[in-house]
């Protein structure tokens, strides 16, 4: 069994519900895909109400923002928030729903780091395919309701970005 299980199909297909079941096995930590505090409260409060770990804090960058409210952050910020609450959590088992969504490069870069060096067992449902196939060991369509190997997800993936270029060429034709 690897370190990484990445859990992958269309919007509506049943990922979030697959990770909020195997959540509740336990040692198991859920993360959603967003989050929407009070406005008003501060990052250092809820991060303080909740528990962080400092290597977490610096990795994921908080500090610049840590006196800030949530109303007052950007949707990157508060992915990086929820990701730092996460990644602090002393679980065997850490389920990431949509963990890229809204990151910039250099933080989905850490995140292809951690998930490689932490050792844990990772749930992740995620769009993006390239980071899926960079992280993952192995892979769960849930509409199909199968197991892909390293190979087969590789193979899907170059399907899926050939259709997209030839989508890309046709939209490109019509400017």
């Amino acid at each position: 069994m690897g370190n990484v299980l990445i859990v992958f199909g269309r919007n509506g297909s049943g990922k979030t519900t697959l990770l909020k079941n195997l959540a509740k096995r336990g040692d198991s930590f859920y993360c959603p895909e967003s989050f929407n505090p009070l406005p008003s409260v501060r990052v250092r409060d809820a991060l303080k109400l909740f528990g962080y770990e400092e290597k977490y804090l610096k990795l994921f960058g908080l500090e610049s923002f840590w006196d800030r409210k949530f109303s007052q952050i950007s949707s990157g910020e508060k992915k990086r928030v929820l990701l730092t609450m996460a990644f602090s959590r002393k679980v065997g088992n850490l389920l990431l729903d949509e963990p890229t969504n809204f990151l910039d490069w250099n933080y989905v870069e850490l995140l292809v780091r951690l998930l490689k060096e932490e050792r844990r067992r990772f749930y992740v449902a995620e769009h993006n395919l390239i980071f899926a196939l960079a992280v993952g060991d192995e892979f769960y369509s849930v509409e199909e309701g199968r197991y892909y190997s390293k190979e087969e997800f590789r193979d899907f993936v170059n399907r899926r970005l050939k259709a997209l270029t030839s989508h890309q060429t046709l939209l490109l034709k019509a400017l």
